[in-house]
């Protein structure tokens, strides 16, 4: 359970609105999910503790209780805040993770589970933005482990029912007039639990392979801005599909080019005569070199 203050966790301000306080949560997922970051354990934390904030404020029964009575009063009013791990935090804020990149990690009937959607920083050039260019990716992904079909387990023999819930993935608990159900910490909600894991994923279920795809980068596209490769992201389990791979633009700096939107902008300097009498310079382009006419008397900026 995190012990700042939620508000300051999702940088908004007592009086935030539910539109406002979703809105600083998105911000808060898109910067520090967990795909964007890999193995950084800095930003999984900071992930779990906006998801936790944003669970509280998004909650009307649970922000009135905290606007009256802090951390304490979460605790007293029965079942402290907070998610055993990411599945959790998927399952519940599934809405605003298909905003993000178009699916969290969505569950289905029989353990079936469709891949998750995974982020590619691709960093180009200015001239590669502004033309126009086909790069090909290398990159690994998860999907399912073949020796063991996504169970994580040895053999069908090595799978219990979880113990803790009886097999539904589900607690319950209550709290007043109402009862409420968390995801069970035990099995991760799966309503079972592995005696022996497969030697080939350790209990995971999961494998990683290399893939290699080609992508066309349109011309002008803007630093942000976003690809979408179809069924290139994390591998379904037990036959769902996979996810999508979004690769996101990144400009590098350039020596000479700064960009303004569509707008490309250079600084030329020229001596003080050019300015006074007018002159006639070369300057670079995204497209080659270009002649630019200087009027008499151009004042500098």
């Amino acid at each position: 359970m995190s012990t700042r203050e939620y508000y300051e966790v999702l940088g908004v301000g007592r009086g935030a609105g539910e539109a406002e306080i979703k809105k600083a949560y998105r911000q808060m997922a898109m910067k520090y999910h967990p795909d964007r970051n890999p193995g950084d354990a800095k930003a999984e934390e900071l992930f779990k503790e906006a998801s936790e904030a944003y669970q509280v404020l998004s909650d009307p029964e649970k922000k009135s209780v905290y606007d009256r009575f802090g951390h304490d009063g979460l605790g007293r009013s029965g079942g402290s805040p907070g998610f055993s791990n990411f599945e959790d935090i998927f399952s519940s804020f599934g809405d605003i993770f298909s905003d993000i990149f178009g699916g969290g990690r969505r569950t289905q009937r029989g353990g079936s589970r469709n891949g998750r959607d995974l982020a590619y920083s691709l960093e180009l050039t200015y001239e590669e933005a502004a033309r126009g260019v086909e790069r090909e990716l290398e990159f690994e992904r998860p999907c399912e482990c073949v020796f063991c079909g996504g169970t994580g387990a040895k053999s069908p023999d090595s799978i219990r029912a979880c113990s803790a819930c009886n097999g539904s993935g589900q607690l319950g608990f209550r709290q007043g007039f109402f009862t409420y159900s968390t995801t069970c910490s035990q099995c991760g909600g799966v309503g079972r639990v592995i005696t022996e894991s497969c030697a080939e994923c350790g209990g995971s279920g999961q494998r990683t392979e290399k893939r290699r795809v080609k992508v066309k980068i349109p011309a002008g596209i803007d630093e942000g801005g976003r690809l979408r490769l179809r069924e290139e992201g994390e591998g379904g389990m037990k036959g769902a599909p996979p996810g999508d791979l979004y690769v996101v633009a990144s400009l590098a700096a350039h020596e000479h080019f700064e960009r303004d939107g569509s707008h490309v902008l250079m600084r030329r300097p020229i001596s003080f005569s050019e300015a006074a009498l007018g002159a006639e310079v070369e300057v670079p382009t995204l497209y080659g070199s270009a002649r630019l006419r200087v009027p008499k008397g151009i004042q500098s900026g």
